[in-house]
Order: C-alpha cells, then sequence, then structure tokens
C-alpha cells in the first residue's frame, strides 16, 4: 500500500499543478508524457508503483526508495519550473476532488 499512496502522491500534485492523468492512459503513457511536455522524472515512482500493483507477491518497498522517488519527481518540476508554483499547488483543490478515484 505503501506505494500505491505515493503513486496517489505524485499524481495529486501533478493534479494541482494541472498535469492530469488522461482516461484510458497508462501509467507508463503518463510518466513519458509528464517527463517530454514538462521535464518531469516520473521513471522511479511508476515503476516502484507497477512493480507492487503486478507482482504476484511484491516485497513492501522500502520507505527510502519511495521518497526518493518523489524526491526524484520534486527536483526535476523545480529544475524546469518555478518552485513558488509548486507551492502554490497546494492551495488547488483540484486533487481533493478525485478522492477514491485513482
Amino acid at each position: 500500500w505503501r506505494a500505491w499512496l505515493a503513486y496517489i502522491a505524485f499524481a495529486s500534485l501533478m493534479l494541482d499543478l494541472g498535469i492530469r492523468r488522461r482516461s484510458g492512459e497508462t501509467r507508463q503513457e503518463y510518466s513519458r508524457r509528464v517527463r517530454d511536455r514538462h521535464g518531469i522524472d516520473a521513471a522511479s515512482i511508476t515503476k516502484i508503483t507497477e512493480r507492487a500493483v503486478y507482482a504476484k507477491e511484491a516485497p513492501a518497498t522500502p520507505i527510502e526508495e519511495l521518497n526518493g522517488a518523489l524526491r526524484s519527481c520534486r527536483e526535476s518540476y523545480d529544475r524546469s519550473h518555478l518552485r513558488l508554483k509548486r507551492y502554490l499547488a497546494f492551495a488547488n483543490p483540484r486533487s481533493l476532488l478525485r478522492i477514491g478515484g485513482w
């Protein structure tokens, strides 16, 4: 569950920033689109989540690995965008409207 919650944290931030996952778009497609269009590295969090979701008996993902994947997303966003925008996204309630719909 930790990997899934970490992915939801990532997807919530992206939604608050106006970068939503399209209907029918796979996690891999979303990760590539986010990287190609916005310069955000979502490969690690996507890989971890898919491993946890699709593996028959996935081992628990270490917290450090999840934190590193989320940090990679944030840092890559901050390198290509104004960091203030990420802080202001906290006030954007879009992700709250999707609770239960991830």
